[in-house]
């Protein structure tokens, strides 16, 4: 069971819970939680919630070291047991000019000048991938992002323990199912 908490914005945020049988877990619109660099907020039918984040630095600008900056996204998270927790990132990458991006967890450094790349999936088409998995413990917990490349459409993560689960690739929320188990409601964990 995992337990999100947005920085800045938790109202209509969907949390979902997986079928029966599997653990809890939970959906995060980045539209909803803290970003900044030159991120924007952008609507399009195709994302879930109706929106994405992209980042639309003039020129094109490609970041070559994140850990000379402050995350440009930041979502805190209480985890309930220490575990390897896996994070699927529900994105759109028109081509290979805009494909990839820097992820960690809490201090973590990112030594990569490459980052992390995601298939190129065309414009206006949506896909999961797995992009990050780490050892945390129980307590809070920070993933933090940035941009690699401009033009990359960033739409949810999904957090989990459960090194089995995929997500659909179809709508970004995973639906509850009758007698399942009721989804944790996000708690924020910083100012709201």
């Amino acid at each position: 069971m995992l337990v999100i908490g947005m920085l800045v914005m938790c109202i209509g945020v969907p949390t979902a819970a997986v079928a029966a049988g599997k653990n809890v877990d939970t959906l995060v619109e980045l539209e909803g939680v803290s970003f900044g660099g030159d991120f924007q907020a952008v609507g399009e039918e195709g994302a879930s919630g109706g929106k994405y984040i992209v980042n639309l630095a003039p020129g094109g600008a490609k970041l070559e070291d994140p850990d000379s900056i402050d995350p440009e996204i930041e979502v805190e998270f209480e985890a309930d047991k220490d575990a390897t927790y896996y994070v699927w990132l529900r994105y759109s990458a028109q081509n290979n000019g805009m494909d990839s991006f820097f992820i960690g967890f809490n201090d973590e450094k990112l030594a990569s000048a490459y980052g992390t790349a995601v298939e190129v999936t065309g414009e206006g088409v949506w896909a999961w991938k797995k992009v990050k998995s780490a050892d945390l413990g129980a307590g809070k917990n920070t993933l933090k992002m940035y941009h690699r490349e401009t033009g990359l459409k960033m739409d949810a993560v999904y957090i989990t323990a459960d090194a089995s689960y995929k997500p659909e690739s179809g709508p970004a929320a995973p639906t509850a199912q009758p007698g399942a188990n009721t989804p944790k409601p996000v708690v924020p964990t910083g100012e709201v």
